[in-house]
């Protein structure tokens, strides 16, 4: 009971005034002493009682909600009224209201107000449907035939609103802006115009005929708002659609319906079949395809309960009457005609009787027409059934059970009451799609835009296996994009559905849902109790029931439907959508999900300075805890909110910048760093600063950078710290490599080695020995040293030293396989794949754009056309304006791609600076053209010659190409000195395939020369290596010209390695 404030009566629960002295109740009083207190509170305020559901404000006084909104007006009422008899104009106006208020609620909306010579209606409060915006349409409609001598002006337009009381009295209104674009549209109405907004257009076009009229300018707005006119009902038969997509996913569901079908036909029983899913899932789809199986051998009707107007029973009756025709019978016939409206009711036929005539004459409609063959009824939106009408039918069914007749009644789970009739039924409920089959419809829905695998993911998962949702997101995603800015909003279309499943839900259960759409992963009894949840159990109990919730095992509670918690959410005011995300921080033992909830908080309470510091420390505190578990991509976006909120200290820009530089992200790096104020006094915090400073700018600045490591490098030396001081060394062996100094490098980093042996830092140690083995790759020690480092770095957990482990390894195996075939390679692009993945997984486009480029092109040169052109289309998905070496070498690896097709212009790539990286990249374009036989442009983009005292990494990176071109080209000398080059580097570092096919093209230059001998003493010193790739091909020329294989067998090669330039058309050296 709750107690009324004014008088202290007890009155039921619910009502909105009291009994005693018709004051209003006021929401949230105390059924104990009768104050009031706010919708989030437990107990209250003035006598500590616990509140009850009943004593706090109902969810529909505080929510907002998608609804359709109309006004109605009487035009020329002014008219009217200065020449009418006040009565009689009384009497008009109050009659045609009184009619109209009829049709509004027989339509399924409520009249909010009557305003003098206006109405105002509403659909979707205080229940939503999903046709909410059709229902105020055929409303409109039906307005004008009831109006009676009146005329008028209607306007009807759909948007978010809240839901809420105003005034003294509390009345329940909405408040928002599609209130005042309708009561506008009604204003621009001419007499007897229905005047429609656009989202109001876009929701019941399926069901409405519009017409599309030119903008209006309306009073207020700046920019014309689009108008269409509601011209009438849209005349919609059940039946396939021509344009359907392929049924994924029920072959189990179809196989059930139809043996049921299979079953009725040779047991000539009858039988009925439930067919119950949620809205969207695919339930009308399973009976057109069940229809189709059964309409060659059988008599079929189908029909669907009406959302709306006259009683639904005899209206799906006549609808099964008139499509199953007449018996023959005179007496049965003319109820059939009655019932299908070909002939009028008896006007003094009692309810009961007409009744029992109707289940009479169905039943020898039915018994007729399967006397000749089986005949099949579907009737979908059973849920919108009421009692008398599922009576009815359970009453026909058990009547003709000795005759082949299947009945399948389809509707949603909720409503409920349907599924108790008949009461001899088999229900078959019908799943969300599983994952892979979503994915299949996703592509089918998007045939012209593939989806990478990573968006596919993200919007199948968010659809939550229904395909009604899956198709919205579809056409969302068709029409402005996906991932742009966040996840887009919800479709309306998708909205009103689910709106309307939350408003089917009992009140306790509703309430339930929208406490739990507050938790992404669930939430325990503790958190629920700590934003106004009590007395849950039950509640929780039947949503989990109905499967619209989930229990985990340690008890949480979770909305299983992605979409319906996202509605669930937006449907909490954002005042109370604040509190009680503040409400469940204090509840929450991870201090990561408290702090999420803190600046969910903020956003719907932007003006509470104190909620802001409190939210930024928490904020800041989460990302170092997750920082130090190495979850880079995590721990930044929560620093960078703790700046926005405030937080602004030195120490977290310095770790913000630190994380940045730990997922490649080195511009953004220093941008955190230029925020700083660094204090005079403060020597470490400013070679902290230098050192982050050099490590961000070495990639696209490394003479820079260089300069910044030995200013950090003094600084850590005279403050004596020896392990920052072996970090500068190391780190400045990236920069020394791309400034073309990869002797400094080595020596850097062997100084650096001494250090960490000497201070006994593993870590460090580890680290310095995988980056002297990239430089260094002739050293024996070095692969134990690799696998050292990223064991080390998976032992601890660091991903992002994995990262940085793993980049070594590629590009280690990348130099020593380079050319080889998919054998050669397999270690190679075993780690380039992990990287990628790792980098995706932590937002480090750096790791995952080497990954995939290096990937593509090793698989390019190794004759894995196929393969490398997948991976190109992962890395088209990477942001390509990167200025950074690595997307010189990814735009180099898809040129590679791309050319074979003559997507590309063969041009010089534009390259500001050459350092190793980006020569590398002019060598990936020198190749590629030159394997297509264009020869002067690969020319043209190769770097100047190794130096003879160059590193083997270093004259790896140029040496094979310029080897390739200058034989290709016929210039001996100049391929000599590079191929020399080769050989001997190969040797030193292990690299197979680039040695196999050095030492093939110096053959063929000593066959050009006339010397066979020496072409055969360079093969002898293959041995028995026989690489795959580029290298064999080369191997297989060699060969050619020494007359060992045929030139059939070059070319068949060369053909399949798309590389025309190397097929052999010179007849063979005899010796």
């Amino acid at each position: 009971m709750s107690v009324c404030a004014t008088c202290g009566v007890d009155n039921p629960p619910g009502f909105r005034f009291c009994g005693g002295c018709g004051e209003p109740m006021a929401a949230g009083a105390c059924a104990s002493c009768g104050a009031t207190n706010p919708p989030e509170h437990r107990f209250c305020g003035r006598c500590g009682a616990e509140l009850t559901s009943a004593d706090r404000p109902s969810g529909e006084l505080g929510e907002r909600k998608l609804v359709t909104v109309l006004f109605a007006d009487v035009v020329g009422f002014t008219t009217l009224a200065e020449r009418g008899d006040p009565e009689e104009v009384a009497r008009a106006v109050d009659a045609a209201f009184r009619r109209m208020g009829e049709v509004v609620v027989d339509h399924g909306g409520t009249v909010d107000k009557y305003m003098g010579d206006s109405l105002m209606a509403l659909f979707g409060v205080p229940q939503a449907h999903d046709d909410d915006a059709e229902r105020s349409l055929a409303a409109a409609l039906a307005m004008r035939d009831v109006s009676g001598e009146l005329d008028f002006s209607i306007g009807v337009n759909s948007g978010e609103v809240m839901v809420t009381s105003v005034g003294r009295d509390a009345d329940v209104t909405v408040i928002g802006d599609a209130v005042n674009v309708a009561a506008r549209l009604e204003k621009a109405a001419a007499s007897g115009e229905i005047l429609v907004g656009p989202l109001t257009a876009e929701l019941a076009g399926r069901g409405i005929v519009l017409r599309q009229r030119e903008p209006l300018v309306l009073k207020g707005r700046r920019e014309p708002v689009s108008v269409w006119e509601a011209v009438s009902l849209r005349s919609r038969e059940p039946g396939p659609n021509p344009s359907r997509l392929p049924l994924l996913g029920r072959d189990d569901e179809l196989d059930f319906l139809r043996g049921c079908w299979r079953r009725v036909v040779r047991s000539r029983r009858a039988e009925v079949v439930r067919l119950v899913g949620d809205a969207g899932v695919g339930k009308t789809r399973l009976l057109d395809e069940l229809v189709a199986t059964a309409a060659p051998e059988a008599h079929v009707a189908r029909s669907a309960y009406p959302a709306y107007g006259a009683p639904s029973g005899p209206r799906v009756a006549g609808d099964i009457a008139r499509q199953l025709g007449s018996v023959g019978d005179p007496d049965a016939d003319a109820r059939i005609a009655t019932l299908t409206g070909a002939a009028p009711a008896t006007p003094d036929s009692a309810p009961a009787n007409l009744r029992q005539e109707t289940v009479w004459a169905l039943r020898r409609l039915l018994r007729a027409r399967a006397d000749g063959r089986p005949v099949l009824l579907t009737i979908d939106d059973t849920h919108r059934a009421g009692d008398a009408a599922l009576d009815l039918f359970a009453e026909v069914m058990a009547r003709v059970v000795e005759a082949p007749v299947l009945l399948v009644l389809a509707g949603r789970p909720q409503p409920s009451q349907w599924l108790a009739q008949p009461a001899v039924a088999s229900t078959l409920v019908v799943p969300p799609l599983e994952a892979e089959d979503a994915r299949a419809l996703l592509d089918a829905l998007l045939p012209e835009r593939r989806l990478d695998a990573a968006a596919a993911e993200v919007l199948v998962r968010r659809a939550g296996g229904n395909p009604l949702h899956l198709r919205e997101l579809a056409r969302l995603l068709d029409a402005q994009g996906y991932g742009a800015g966040g996840t887009p909003a919800l479709p309306a279309t998708l909205q009103s559905v689910l709106a309307a499943r939350l408003d089917a839900l009992p009140p306790a259960e509703k309430a339930a849902l929208l406490h739990l759409a507050l938790f992404d992963e669930g939430a325990g009894d503790g958190e629920l109790a700590a934003v106004g949840l009590t007395r849950a159990e039950e509640p929780l109990r039947r949503l989990v029931s109905a499967g619209l919730a989930h229990q985990h095992e340690d008890g949480r509670h979770a909305v299983v439907d992605p979409l319906l918690r996202e509605v669930a959410y937006e449907a909490i005011p954002r005042e109370l959508r604040g509190q009680r995300h503040r409400l469940a921080a204090g509840a929450l033992d991870d201090p990561a999900e408290a702090a999420r909830h803190l600046d969910q908080a903020t956003r719907f309470l932007p003006d509470d300075a104190g909620l802001r510091a409190e939210a930024g420390e928490a904020l800041a505190a989460a990302a170092a805890a997750m920082l130090n578990t190495h979850r880079h991509a995590e721990g930044i976006r929560l620093l960078e909110r703790a700046i926005e909120l405030g937080a602004t200290g030195n120490d977290i820009r310095l770790r913000l910048a630190q994380a940045l530089l730990a997922i490649s992200r080195g511009h953004d790096a220093e941008r955190a760093l230029d925020e700083m104020r660094i204090p005079e006094d403060d020597p470490r915090l400013a070679a902290e600063v230098l050192l982050v400073r050099a490590n961000a700018v070495s990639m696209y600045s490394p003479n820079d950078s260089l300069a910044l490591f030995d200013q950090a490098l003094h600084h850590w030396t005279a403050i004596g710290d020896r392990d920052k001081q072996a970090w500068a060394l190391t780190n400045s062996g990236l920069p020394h490599f791309l400034a073309g100094d990869g002797a400094g490098a080595v020596t850097n980093l062997e100084a650096a080695m001494a250090i960490f042996e000497e201070i006994g830092s593993r870590n460090g140690l580890t680290a310095a020995r995988s980056m002297f083995g990239v430089f260094k790759p002739e050293d024996p020690r070095v692969g134990a040293w690799f696998d050292e480092s990223l064991g080390f770095a998976e032992q601890i957990g660091d991903r992002s030293r994995q990262r940085v482990a793993l980049e070594a390894l590629v590009w280690h195996h990348s130099m020593r396989s380079r050319w080889g075939g998919p054998a050669d390679t397999s270690t190679a692009l075993a780690h380039a794949e992990r990287l990628a993945q790792l980098g995706a997984e932590a937002g480090d486009s750096h790791a995952e754009m080497t990954g995939l480029a290096l990937a593509t092109y090793l698989c390019r040169m190794g004759g894995d056309i196929a393969g490398a052109c997948g991976l190109a289309e992962r890395l088209r998905t990477l942001p390509g304006d990167d200025p950074g070496s690595v997307a010189t070498v990814a735009r180099a690896a898809l040129f590679s791609v791309d050319v074979l097709a003559g997507n590309v212009q063969p041009q010089r790539p534009a390259i500001s600076t050459l350092d190793p990286l980006t020569g590398f990249a002019l060598v990936i374009v020198a190749e590629s053209l030159a394997l297509l036989g264009l020869l002067g442009e690969a020319r043209a983009c190769l770097p100047a010659p190794s130096r003879q005292d160059a590193l083997p990494l270093e004259a790896m990176v140029v040496s094979p190409a310029g080897g390739l071109v200058a034989v290709l080209r016929g210039q001996t000398a100049e391929a000599e000195a590079w191929l020399e080059i080769v050989a001997r580097t190969a040797d030193a570092i292990d690299a197979g395939p680039a040695g196999v096919a050095a030492r093939a093209m110096l053959a063929e230059i000593a066959l050009d020369a006339g010397d066979a001998a020496a072409a055969r003493r360079r093969l002898d010193e293959v041995g028995e290596r026989r690489p795959g790739g580029l290298a064999a091909l080369l191997l297989l020329r060699a060969r050619a010209r020494l007359g060992e294989v045929s030139s059939e067998a070059v070319n068949a090669a060369a053909d399949a390695l798309a590389a025309p330039a190397l097929q052999v058309v010179t007849a063979p050296v005899r010796s």
